[in-house]
């Protein structure tokens, strides 16, 4: 076994859980100091979606749907007003429509606040279990990824070097043929998800702009790339939602918008389309019910396994 893939793995899996565990863990000591908070009623004034914007390092922006519960308590004669259901960053996805009903507007609620300073308050104390169990499946994927690639690769390669023209090649034959197998789960996973939203709702949407976005790649020479970007709002479930997702999949950057520019003019600001969502979980929709990219991804697979049997030495 290659000890330095093993020390590789263990690196990167260790410190994936870290990284993992240090985020729990502040959460854990936030939780803890809450026990000792003070309660008193209060009223749910708002309850509704939220929808946040958010960009990441390279500029590309993106929408983020999640539910704003306001409510408003008393404290020492003063009226206090806060927003935080609990210490979880972030709820988002099929978890939003089951806060929302959990808060109604007008619900009598049961407001936790730090004696401390007031204003910091939340109503639920502690973590929710889809947190814990998101937070151990995690670390189960990145600890048991450590542990058994190595071993796997080990493993294979032993198999299948008797089998090849050039048996020393066997650890990167493996390599390419991981590489090319999760390839195809990847379109395997589109494919599903697709089909999946034959059975999805539809509902009358709005467009609310069609622009090419700028984005700095760090892998581009050029560095500036396009994407197309089409943003629509929707109502579900007396919930109004923004999303900015035309397909599944993803969009490839371009150096120039031209290559898009049809697209984007088949989607023009405050045109009515028909959004296809998922009812479980509204803010997952699409306008189009297909996978964008599985040409680029088809042509990897190929790619990926020619460069195997290359590498086994049966083209050689």
């Amino acid at each position: 076994m290659d000890p330095e893939l093993i020390s590789f793995c263990l690196t990167i899996g260790l410190g994936f859980a870290a990284v993992i565990l240090l985020a729990v863990m502040v959460k854990l000591v936030e939780a803890r100091r809450a026990r000792n908070w003070h309660s008193t009623p209060g009223t749910v004034i708002k309850s509704r979606v939220r929808t946040r914007k958010r960009t990441d390092i390279e500029g590309r922006s993106r929408f983020e749907n999640e539910p704003l519960v306001t409510y408003e308590y008393e404290v020492d004669g003063r009226t206090y007003r806060g927003a935080r259901i609990s210490f979880a960053e972030r709820i988002s996805g099929g978890e939003i429509d089951a806060w929302l009903k959990r808060y109604p507007a007008g619900k009598a609620v049961q407001v936790y606040y730090n004696p401390a300073d007031p204003a910091q308050a939340v109503l639920e104390r502690s973590l929710p279990p889809v947190v814990v169990k998101g937070v151990l499946l995690l670390l189960l994927i990145f600890l048991g990824a450590a542990i058994l690639t190595p071993q796997a690769r080990t493993f294979l390669s032993g198999w299948l070097a008797p089998l090849l023209p050039q048996p020393q090649r066997a650890p990167a034959v493996v390599l390419l043929a991981g590489m090319g197998v999760g390839t195809l789960l990847v379109v395997y996973a589109l494919q599903r998800q697709v089909r999946a939203s034959v059975n999805w709702s539809a509902a009358s949407g709005r467009i609310l702009s069609a622009q090419a976005e700028e984005y700095q790649s760090q892998t581009s020479r050029s560095g500036a790339l396009h994407r197309p970007r089409v943003f629509y709002t929707f109502e579900a479930g007396g919930m109004q939602y923004i999303s900015d997702r035309v397909a599944f999949g993803w969009d490839i950057g371009w150096s120039s918008p031209r290559f898009f520019r049809r697209r984007l003019e088949g989607y023009p600001e405050d045109s009515l389309v028909t959004v296809n969502y998922d009812p479980q979980n509204p803010g997952d929709s699409v306008l189009e019910r297909r996978a964008a990219g599985l040409p680029v991804l088809w042509a990897c697979a190929v790619f990926l396994f020619s460069l195997e049997l290359f590498a086994a030495g049966f083209f050689a």
